[in-house]
Protein backbone atom coordinates (compact mmCIF):
# COMPACT_ATOMS: atom_id res chain seq x y z
CA UNK A 1 0.00 0.00 0.00
CA UNK A 2 2.60 2.63 0.80
CA UNK A 3 4.91 1.61 -2.14
CA UNK A 4 1.61 2.59 -4.23
CA UNK A 5 1.16 5.41 -2.62
CA UNK A 6 4.56 6.67 -3.05
CA UNK A 7 4.60 5.53 -6.49
CA UNK A 8 1.67 7.88 -7.37
CA UNK A 9 2.68 10.71 -5.58
CA UNK A 10 6.27 10.71 -6.85
CA UNK A 11 5.06 10.32 -10.40
CA UNK A 12 2.26 12.80 -9.76
CA UNK A 13 3.35 15.76 -11.46
CA UNK A 14 3.23 17.93 -14.74
CA UNK A 15 5.83 16.47 -16.80
CA UNK A 16 4.72 16.06 -20.51
CA UNK A 17 8.30 15.11 -22.07
CA UNK A 18 11.05 12.97 -20.65
CA UNK A 19 13.42 16.00 -20.64
CA UNK A 20 11.00 17.81 -18.31
CA UNK A 21 10.25 14.57 -16.26
CA UNK A 22 14.38 14.36 -15.43
CA UNK A 23 14.49 18.05 -13.98
CA UNK A 24 11.47 17.34 -11.75
CA UNK A 25 13.17 13.68 -10.96
CA UNK A 26 16.58 15.67 -10.09
CA UNK A 27 14.70 17.89 -7.43
CA UNK A 28 12.96 15.59 -5.52
CA UNK A 29 15.89 13.10 -5.60
CA UNK A 30 17.77 15.70 -3.68
CA UNK A 31 14.49 16.19 -1.03
CA UNK A 32 14.70 12.49 -0.61
CA UNK A 33 18.44 12.71 0.45
CA UNK A 34 17.29 14.62 3.27
CA UNK A 35 13.86 13.19 4.10
CA UNK A 36 14.46 9.54 3.21
CA UNK A 37 19.06 8.93 2.95
CA UNK A 38 20.23 10.79 5.94
CA UNK A 39 17.12 9.18 8.63
CA UNK A 40 17.81 5.40 6.83
CA UNK A 41 21.91 5.96 7.92
CA UNK A 42 21.14 7.69 11.24
CA UNK A 43 18.76 5.17 12.71
CA UNK A 44 21.12 2.19 11.13
CA UNK A 45 24.09 3.75 13.02
CA UNK A 46 21.69 4.48 16.03
CA UNK A 47 20.46 0.94 16.55
CA UNK A 48 23.89 -0.54 15.55
CA UNK A 49 25.52 1.35 18.73
CA UNK A 50 22.51 -0.17 20.66
CA UNK A 51 22.76 -3.22 20.52
CA UNK A 52 26.40 -2.79 20.69
CA UNK A 53 26.00 -1.03 24.08
CA UNK A 54 23.96 -4.03 25.00
CA UNK A 55 26.01 -6.46 24.03
CA UNK A 56 29.24 -4.91 26.55
CA UNK A 57 26.62 -6.91 29.31
CA UNK A 58 27.63 -10.29 29.45
CA UNK A 59 24.18 -11.00 30.97
CA UNK A 60 22.67 -9.28 28.19
CA UNK A 61 24.92 -10.94 25.37
CA UNK A 62 22.94 -14.14 24.52
CA UNK A 63 19.59 -11.45 23.49
CA UNK A 64 21.12 -9.71 21.19
CA UNK A 65 22.63 -11.76 18.33
CA UNK A 66 26.05 -13.49 17.19
CA UNK A 67 28.55 -12.86 16.13
CA UNK A 68 29.19 -9.66 18.83
CA UNK A 69 29.36 -6.10 16.74
CA UNK A 70 32.67 -6.18 18.27
CA UNK A 71 33.64 -8.89 15.80
CA UNK A 72 32.17 -7.27 12.68
CA UNK A 73 34.68 -6.99 9.85
CA UNK A 74 34.11 -3.34 7.98
CA UNK A 75 32.26 -5.16 5.52
CA UNK A 76 29.82 -6.25 7.73
CA UNK A 77 29.98 -2.95 9.71
CA UNK A 78 28.59 -1.63 6.07
CA UNK A 79 26.01 -4.25 5.76
CA UNK A 80 24.56 -3.58 8.83
CA UNK A 81 24.25 0.08 7.99
CA UNK A 82 23.46 0.38 4.32
CA UNK A 83 21.64 -3.33 3.62
CA UNK A 84 20.81 -5.05 6.38
CA UNK A 85 20.06 -2.96 9.40
CA UNK A 86 18.80 -4.01 13.26
CA UNK A 87 16.22 -2.15 12.36
CA UNK A 88 14.65 -4.65 9.58
CA UNK A 89 11.67 -2.33 9.16
CA UNK A 90 14.10 -0.35 7.39
CA UNK A 91 13.56 -2.47 3.80
CA UNK A 92 11.27 -0.15 3.10
CA UNK A 93 12.75 3.07 3.03
CA UNK A 94 16.12 0.93 1.76
CA UNK A 95 14.04 -0.43 -1.34
CA UNK A 96 11.63 2.36 -1.87
CA UNK A 97 15.20 4.53 -2.77
CA UNK A 98 16.11 2.29 -5.11
CA UNK A 99 12.68 1.91 -6.88
CA UNK A 100 13.22 6.44 -6.71
CA UNK A 101 16.39 6.11 -8.37
CA UNK A 102 15.31 3.99 -10.96
CA UNK A 103 12.07 6.25 -11.57
CA UNK A 104 13.58 7.37 -15.01
CA UNK A 105 13.05 3.43 -15.86
CA UNK A 106 9.61 3.64 -14.97
CA UNK A 107 8.65 6.48 -16.87
CA UNK A 108 10.23 5.12 -20.21
CA UNK A 109 8.75 2.14 -19.99
CA UNK A 110 5.58 3.65 -19.41
CA UNK A 111 5.86 6.05 -22.11
CA UNK A 112 7.49 3.41 -25.13
CA UNK A 113 6.53 0.08 -23.74
CA UNK A 114 3.44 0.44 -21.75
CA UNK A 115 1.73 -3.19 -22.90
CA UNK A 116 5.58 -4.65 -22.28
CA UNK A 117 5.37 -2.70 -18.61
CA UNK A 118 1.63 -3.92 -18.24
CA UNK A 119 2.64 -7.38 -18.49
CA UNK A 120 5.27 -7.24 -16.12
CA UNK A 121 3.51 -5.76 -13.27
CA UNK A 122 0.87 -8.06 -14.29
CA UNK A 123 3.53 -11.27 -13.99
CA UNK A 124 4.49 -9.37 -10.26
CA UNK A 125 1.20 -9.57 -9.22
CA UNK A 126 1.04 -13.45 -9.69
CA UNK A 127 4.92 -13.89 -8.88
CA UNK A 128 6.60 -11.33 -7.13
CA UNK A 129 8.87 -13.41 -4.83
CA UNK A 130 11.63 -14.02 -7.61
CA UNK A 131 13.23 -10.90 -6.95
CA UNK A 132 15.14 -11.38 -3.52
CA UNK A 133 15.15 -8.58 -0.85
CA UNK A 134 11.43 -7.59 -1.10
CA UNK A 135 12.26 -6.12 -4.42
CA UNK A 136 9.17 -8.11 -6.16
CA UNK A 137 6.66 -6.73 -4.10
CA UNK A 138 8.52 -2.91 -4.16
CA UNK A 139 8.50 -3.04 -8.03
CA UNK A 140 4.98 -4.36 -8.25
CA UNK A 141 3.32 -1.65 -6.18
CA UNK A 142 5.37 1.37 -6.75
CA UNK A 143 4.59 0.34 -10.80
CA UNK A 144 1.22 0.21 -10.72
CA UNK A 145 0.77 3.90 -8.36
CA UNK A 146 3.70 5.19 -10.98
CA UNK A 147 0.69 3.73 -14.20
CA UNK A 148 -2.01 5.48 -12.03
CA UNK A 149 -0.13 8.53 -11.75
CA UNK A 150 1.18 8.84 -15.75
CA UNK A 151 -2.43 7.52 -16.62
CA UNK A 152 -5.04 9.94 -15.41
CA UNK A 153 -7.68 8.82 -16.95
CA UNK A 154 -7.66 5.82 -14.87
CA UNK A 155 -8.90 7.94 -12.54
CA UNK A 156 -12.37 8.50 -13.30
CA UNK A 157 -12.66 4.81 -13.15
CA UNK A 158 -11.08 4.94 -9.69
CA UNK A 159 -13.64 7.04 -8.73
CA UNK A 160 -16.49 4.77 -9.33
CA UNK A 161 -15.29 2.04 -6.73
CA UNK A 162 -15.90 5.01 -3.94
CA UNK A 163 -19.20 3.55 -3.28
CA UNK A 164 -18.43 0.08 -3.26
CA UNK A 165 -15.92 0.81 -0.35
CA UNK A 166 -17.62 -1.34 2.59
CA UNK A 167 -17.39 -4.31 -0.28
CA UNK A 168 -13.94 -3.78 -0.71
CA UNK A 169 -13.53 -3.72 2.99
CA UNK A 170 -15.17 -6.93 3.84
CA UNK A 171 -13.70 -8.65 0.84
CA UNK A 172 -9.60 -7.62 2.60
CA UNK A 173 -10.84 -8.75 6.11
CA UNK A 174 -11.97 -12.27 4.72
CA UNK A 175 -8.85 -12.53 2.31
CA UNK A 176 -6.44 -11.25 5.52
CA UNK A 177 -8.78 -14.13 7.68
CA UNK A 178 -8.15 -16.90 4.93
CA UNK A 179 -4.32 -16.25 4.26
CA UNK A 180 -4.04 -17.73 7.56
CA UNK A 181 -5.28 -20.80 6.58
CA UNK A 182 -3.98 -21.01 3.02
CA UNK A 183 -0.18 -20.33 4.77
CA UNK A 184 -0.43 -24.05 6.39
CA UNK A 185 -1.44 -25.42 3.48
CA UNK A 186 1.26 -27.32 1.33
CA UNK A 187 -1.06 -27.80 -1.19
CA UNK A 188 -1.00 -24.16 -2.56
CA UNK A 189 1.34 -22.66 -4.92
CA UNK A 190 3.53 -19.98 -4.73
CA UNK A 191 1.59 -18.35 -7.36
CA UNK A 192 -1.53 -18.76 -5.62
CA UNK A 193 -0.39 -17.28 -2.01
CA UNK A 194 0.98 -14.52 -4.35
CA UNK A 195 -2.18 -13.59 -5.84
CA UNK A 196 -3.99 -14.14 -2.76
CA UNK A 197 -1.83 -11.95 -0.62
CA UNK A 198 -1.74 -8.95 -3.69
CA UNK A 199 -5.53 -9.28 -4.21
CA UNK A 200 -6.40 -8.40 0.03
CA UNK A 201 -3.60 -6.04 -0.24
CA UNK A 202 -5.92 -4.15 -3.54
CA UNK A 203 -9.07 -4.55 -1.38
CA UNK A 204 -7.57 -2.86 1.61
CA UNK A 205 -6.16 0.02 -0.24
CA UNK A 206 -9.50 0.57 -2.13
CA UNK A 207 -11.91 0.41 0.81
CA UNK A 208 -9.26 1.73 3.42
CA UNK A 209 -8.84 5.22 0.78
CA UNK A 210 -12.79 5.84 0.22
CA UNK A 211 -13.47 4.40 3.60
CA UNK A 212 -11.82 7.26 5.21
CA UNK A 213 -13.27 9.64 3.46
CA UNK A 214 -17.22 8.21 3.87
CA UNK A 215 -16.46 7.08 7.52
CA UNK A 216 -13.55 8.34 9.38
CA UNK A 217 -13.38 11.67 7.39
CA UNK A 218 -15.74 13.46 10.42
CA UNK A 219 -14.39 11.11 13.73
CA UNK A 220 -10.83 11.99 13.27
CA UNK A 221 -10.28 13.88 16.54
CA UNK A 222 -7.67 16.68 16.96
CA UNK A 223 -5.98 14.30 19.43
CA UNK A 224 -5.39 11.37 17.24
CA UNK A 225 -4.08 13.79 14.88
CA UNK A 226 -1.28 14.83 17.46
CA UNK A 227 -0.23 11.37 17.49
CA UNK A 228 0.18 11.40 13.89
CA UNK A 229 2.94 13.88 14.01
CA UNK A 230 5.33 11.44 15.59
CA UNK A 231 4.56 8.36 12.91
CA UNK A 232 8.14 8.00 11.35
CA UNK A 233 9.40 7.96 14.75
CA UNK A 234 7.09 4.95 15.80
CA UNK A 235 7.98 3.11 12.24
CA UNK A 236 11.98 3.51 12.93
CA UNK A 237 11.53 2.36 16.51
CA UNK A 238 8.57 0.25 16.88
CA UNK A 239 10.30 -3.12 16.27
CA UNK A 240 13.54 -3.05 18.46
CA UNK A 241 11.34 -1.51 21.55
CA UNK A 242 8.92 -4.51 21.18
CA UNK A 243 11.87 -6.95 20.65
CA UNK A 244 13.61 -5.69 23.86
CA UNK A 245 9.84 -5.51 26.16
CA UNK A 246 9.29 -8.83 24.52
CA UNK A 247 12.59 -10.21 26.34
CA UNK A 248 11.87 -8.74 29.39
CA UNK A 249 8.28 -10.23 29.76
CA UNK A 250 9.85 -13.73 28.63
CA UNK A 251 11.83 -13.44 31.45
CA UNK A 252 8.65 -12.78 34.00
CA UNK A 253 5.70 -14.89 35.15
CA UNK A 254 4.11 -13.51 31.92
CA UNK A 255 6.40 -15.43 30.11
CA UNK A 256 4.25 -18.75 30.70
CA UNK A 257 1.48 -17.30 28.86
CA UNK A 258 2.56 -15.71 25.17
CA UNK A 259 -0.56 -14.60 24.28
CA UNK A 260 -0.25 -12.10 26.95
CA UNK A 261 3.02 -10.97 26.14
CA UNK A 262 1.92 -10.68 22.96
CA UNK A 263 -0.90 -8.15 23.51
CA UNK A 264 1.09 -6.74 26.58
CA UNK A 265 4.03 -6.02 24.05
CA UNK A 266 2.05 -4.20 21.61
CA UNK A 267 0.38 -1.82 24.15
CA UNK A 268 3.80 -0.85 25.96
CA UNK A 269 5.31 -0.43 22.64
CA UNK A 270 3.32 1.98 20.72
CA UNK A 271 2.89 4.06 24.26
CA UNK A 272 6.47 3.97 24.98
CA UNK A 273 7.19 4.98 21.27
CA UNK A 274 4.84 7.68 21.22
CA UNK A 275 5.64 9.54 24.49
CA UNK A 276 9.31 9.17 23.53
CA UNK A 277 8.40 10.94 19.85
CA UNK A 278 6.58 13.57 21.49
CA UNK A 279 9.71 14.49 24.19
CA UNK A 280 12.23 13.76 21.98
CA UNK A 281 10.39 16.54 19.34
CA UNK A 282 9.55 19.12 22.41
CA UNK A 283 13.21 18.52 23.97
CA UNK A 284 15.70 18.42 21.02
CA UNK A 285 13.43 19.79 17.97
CA UNK A 286 16.18 20.36 16.18
CA UNK A 287 17.77 16.73 16.01
CA UNK A 288 14.37 15.00 15.87
CA UNK A 289 14.09 16.66 12.55
CA UNK A 290 17.43 15.92 11.32
CA UNK A 291 16.71 12.09 12.48
CA UNK A 292 13.24 12.13 11.27
CA UNK A 293 13.97 13.62 7.33
CA UNK A 294 12.44 16.69 7.96
CA UNK A 295 8.91 15.85 9.15
CA UNK A 296 7.84 18.37 11.66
Amino acid sequence: MFFALSGFLFFNSESSTFSAFISIWTNKLKRRFFSLLIPYVFWSVFWLLVYWGFQQWSGLQPYFGKPLISDYNFKMILDRIFINPFPSQLWFVRNLMVMMVFAPLFYLLNDKFSVLAAGFVIFLFFWRDWIIGGFGTSIFWFSLGAFLALNPRWHVYLGQLKRYWWLFSGGWIALCAGRYFILFQDTFSDYLQSLWYNTSIICGLVGIWFGYDVVYKECWSTGILTFTKVTFFVYVTHYNIIFFITKILNRTVLGRTPLIIYFTSIIMTIFICIISGMLFKRIMPRCYSFACGGRD
